[in-house]
Order: structure tokens, then sequence, then C-alpha cells
């Protein structure tokens, strides 16, 4: 299994806000003042519409304790600080968390170990793709059994893509076996720092969800160029 960790500590020391929006005006040569206070607003936007849905379906929301799981530079932990009474953003790339405990909130805790506490609302947004399904349907499981009764979810997983970007060349397969079905590498040499890009079984993540006790959900879909994913929004009964 490719060692994704390794990935995101590298990406994190050279290219820490591209490697979250994978937007030109985030490379490291490019960013100024205004490219890093849009990069800031695009975090609120993106949980606003997903709080707003959560209010609107499951009535008043007022967390006590969140989890931004893969935070980043705290994108999206800086708008949850100002929602929930404590927030931990939790990331595996030292280089991404030393600069989100730069612009921290006094009540916000990065750290790359998920916090072995009760927690009213898991976020988790355009990460688990870079995370190979065996592990990350594993960490899902472990997330959501710390949800409380009552605690809230904003999830998002990829299932999908066209088939144009179904196996990228930079993916390090270099000799394949093909059988009409499926490909498998013979000789495989990932490359460093690469964003790998997985897909999940939406069935496997909705019996996990269902196991936790997170019954009714609302699905947003997501396109990110030819990657289809779901956001999903629910509460614990």
């Amino acid at each position: 299994m490719k060692d994704t960790d390794s990935d995101w500590a590298e990406i994190a020391a050279t290219e820490p806000y591209f490697g979250v929006l994978t937007d030109p005006a985030y490379l490291r040569g490019n960013i100024n003042d205004e490219a890093l206070e849009r990069f800031w607003e695009s975090g609120r936007r993106d949980l606003q519409w997903q709080l707003e849905i959560l209010q609107t379906q499951y009535g008043a929301f007022k967390p006590r304790n969140a989890l931004d799981f893969g935070c980043g530079v705290g994108r999206l932990t800086r708008m949850m600080a100002t929602v929930a009474e404590k927030v931990y953003g939790v990331d595996v790339a030292p280089g991404m968390l030393e600069i989100a405990r730069k612009n921290a909130s006094q009540n916000t805790i990065y750290t790359d170990q998920v916090p072995d506490v009760e927690v009213d609302w898991i976020n988790s947004l355009i990460v688990f793709q870079h995370i190979h399904p065996s592990r990350g349907t594993k960490i899902i499981a472990d997330l959501v059994a710390k949800l409380s009764s009552g605690g809230a979810i904003t999830l998002h997983v990829t299932i999908g893509r066209e088939m144009g970007i179904c196996r990228p060349q930079e993916d390090g397969a270099e000799v394949l076996r093909w059988d009409g079905e499926f490909y498998r590498p013979l000789v495989f040499t990932p490359p460093v720092g690469g964003m790998t890009m997985y897909d999940y079984d939406l069935g496997q993540v909705m019996v996990i969800l269902n196991k936790a006790g997170i019954h009714r959900l609302t699905v947003q879909h997501t396109n990110h160029g030819g990657h289809y994913g779901v956001i999903l929004i629910g509460k614990k009964a």
C-alpha cells in the first residue's frame, strides 16, 4: 500500500496551500495576501452551506467539541472554530500543522493524533480521497465511534471517476496486466509526494455510518475535475 502519509509530509514541505486546493494561485511562487484571503474565504463558503443544510434538515446545532480530520493548514478549521466551543484539527503533515498553528484561534488545538474525546461534530472534506480505502474505512469507523448522541458529520468521499482519468500516468505503474475488467500493476514505483486519488464503496461507508447510529443523511454530489464524490451530512440518533 502506498505510504500517503509520507507523500503529504513532502507536499506540505513544498506546496502547503496548493496541496489543499490545486489552484495555481496558491503555488508558493504565486500566492499573495489577496490569494490567501480567497483561500480562507473558500473554507468559510464550503462549510457555511453544509451547516445550513444540517440545521435546516436536522434542527439547531451548537457543538461543543468538533474535529476536523485532515485539517491541512486550517482552511476549514478556522470556520469551525467560529461555530464550536473547541476544535481539534488533525493532520499527518508537520508542515501543514506548523502553518495552521500560526493562524490558530484560542479555542483550536492542532495535532497529528486523533484525540481520545467525544465530539459533537466530525468534518472531513477532500481528504479521504487521498487515503487508501482499506485504511480509510477503518479511520471513518474509528472517528464516528467518537461521535456524541445528536452529534453531526459533514463527510466527503470520492466514489468514481471519468474514464479519461481512470489510470493517471503518474500513478507509478510501469508494467500492467489487463484482463478486460481490471488492471493490476506488475512493476510499481510510486512517485514521492504525489496526490494519489482513491474511490470508496459508498455502500460500505453507509453501513459504517448506520452502525454508528447515523441513520438519516443528506447526500450532496461533488465533481472535482471528473472525480465524482458525495458529501454526507447528518446527525447521530
